[in-house]
């Protein structure tokens, strides 16, 4: 049901939402109004277990959904136990390692998604210049062309959906019922709007991450000089930072190499300690992975 699956018939999309919302097989059979051995049966077919399969995946996909929603939560807590004195030092080390770790990771991702933003620009307006057909609704969606009565339900849905625990929980907030909002998720205006739902509640955490910077980095400082820490987590907070400082060489000569002409692959050779010249690297990149 849920992506591109397989689309199978009423009766078995209303047997896999009862799979997806009852405790049991059984259950899911009543409620879908078949008797269990038929569900059973269906369950085997590659169809019913492609969908079902893609269904179950879902369920994943929601928990991380809603961890993203509570990814500001997790970096006040990280500020907090790095502010706190009271804290024991090796905590607080740990807290600012965690910032740091997570605002590199945070910076990659805003790069990448950049440069697909980018792509996704340019591949659209160069179909579009290819050939501009005339404005029609999406095949069967049910969210094109119902106005903005039902974009602002989607909306409310996609929120729920950030929230609550499962998709019955949302659905009922919402007030529609579970299928409903299993069929909306098959629509790709649905997915859409919830990837970038998604993207939006975890961007604010990534943004609060690289503000903390600059504390992670006092928190490192001060560990280091600290005498009541043990001799163990200041020789962590020395080995912490003598390797963000080799992170950071590392990402300034591929930045070099990148402003020469050379690829990622020129860089990661070298980090390796590839000895030949770039540009014998450049014509030969299998050995130099090699």
């Amino acid at each position: 049901m849920i992506g591109h699956g397989p689309k199978l018939s009423p009766r078995k999309d209303e047997a896999l939402t009862a799979l997806l919302t009852q405790p049991t097989v059984a259950e899911a059979a009543r409620v879908a109004k078949i008797r269990p051995q038929t569900l059973s049966l269906w369950m085997k077919e590659p169809e019913f277990e492609a969908a079902w399969r893609a269904a179950r995946s879902f369920g994943l996909e929601h928990a991380i959904a809603r961890l993203q929603k509570i990814s500001g939560t997790a970096v006040s807590v990280l500020l907090k136990v790095m502010h706190d004195s009271t804290a024991p030092a090796g905590a607080r080390l740990k807290a600012a390692e965690t910032v740091l770790k997570h605002a590199r990771v945070a910076r990659e991702l805003d790069i990448r998604q950049a440069r697909l933003t980018e792509l996704e620009r340019a591949t659209k307006a160069s179909k579009l210049e290819i050939v501009k057909p005339p404005a029609r609704e999406v095949p069967g969606s049910p969210i094109s062309g119902h106005g903005a009565k039902y974009n602002r339900r989607m909306e409310d849905a996609i929120a729920a959906l950030l929230t609550k625990r499962s998709v019955d929980e949302a659905a009922l907030v919402v007030e529609i019922g579970p299928q409903t909002l299993y069929r909306w998720m098959k629509y790709p205006d649905f997915q859409d709007a919830w990837r970038e739902a998604r993207r939006g509640a975890f961007g604010q955490a990534n943004t609060r991450l690289q503000q903390a910077l600059g504390s992670a980095v006092t928190t490192i400082m001060n560990v280091m000089g600290d005498p009541t820490a043990s001799a163990s987590t200041r020789v962590r907070a020395t080995d912490l930072s003598l390797t963000l400082g080799e992170i950071a060489i590392e990402e300034d000569i591929e930045a070099r190499l990148a402003a020469l002409g050379y690829d990622q692959t020129v860089a990661q050779a070298v980090r390796q300690g590839d000895k030949r010249s770039f540009d014998e690297i450049a014509k030969d990149p299998v050995k130099a992975a090699a």
